[in-house]
């Protein structure tokens, strides 16, 4: 038997179809693919996601050319248009962080990051997880009278996606002696990476 989700552009935390499939006794119950358009999708969701400076203005001074403190200011910044590839080897994830440093004036930060993730099954939580690997972004502005304002942004801890879960399908059909019910439980779940899709290989218990 073969679960499979609806094709790209759903929304993925439930199981959504199922098929019956002839597999080998040795292959899992079912499979469950996740297109990277769902990902992207949630992305969608999921954006702007807003972040700032927690230095309240104490620090990121800018200086005149002649060493005389300008001001210090803080900044704030929102990613946008967070993108997902998946390949059999990583999972690649882009996006744009759009940053406003203050400092007197607002000036415009802007940059594209570009990293990488995993995703992978927590049994514990009985969910997929989608993690970022760290990624520290370079802004700069450059300004007349030699003024140069540039700023690290450490993007990744503004990218947590909530864990999904893997949860009980129920299907309601009619037979002879009226209506019933089959639930599908995956279990023993493992995360393989393809081209342009995730694919979750499970057990299913039927009950």
């Amino acid at each position: 038997m073969c679960l499979v989700p609806k094709q790209p552009g759903g929304i993925l935390p439930v199981l959504l179809a199922v098929v019956f499939l002839a597999l080998p006794a040795a292959a899992a119950d079912g499979v469950i693919k996740i297109y990277q358009s769902t990902f992207n999708e949630l992305g969608d969701k999921l954006t702007p996601i807003h972040f700032e400076s927690p230095t309240n203005g104490s620090a990121h001074p800018i200086w005149w050319p002649w060493g005389e403190k300008l001001c210090a200011g803080d900044w704030r910044a929102k990613v946008t248009g967070v993108n997902f590839v998946i390949t059999p080897s990583q999972v690649r994830i882009m996006g744009t962080v759009e940053a406003t440093w203050t400092c007197v004036f607002d000036f415009p930060l802007t940059g594209m990051f570009n990293t990488t993730g995993n995703v992978s099954y927590s049994a514990s939580q009985n969910a997929v997880r989608v993690t970022v690997n760290p990624v520290t972004l370079q802004l700069a502005w450059n300004g007349p009278f030699g003024i140069q304002i540039t700023q690290s942004i450490r993007i990744d801890q503004g990218l947590n996606i909530p864990p999904i879960p893997v949860t009980t399908a129920s299907f309601h059909f009619e037979t002879a002696r009226g209506p019933a019910r089959l639930r599908l439980t995956p279990h023993n779940i493992v995360v393989i990476k393809r081209s342009g899709y995730i694919e979750l290989q499970a057990d299913v218990r039927l009950w």
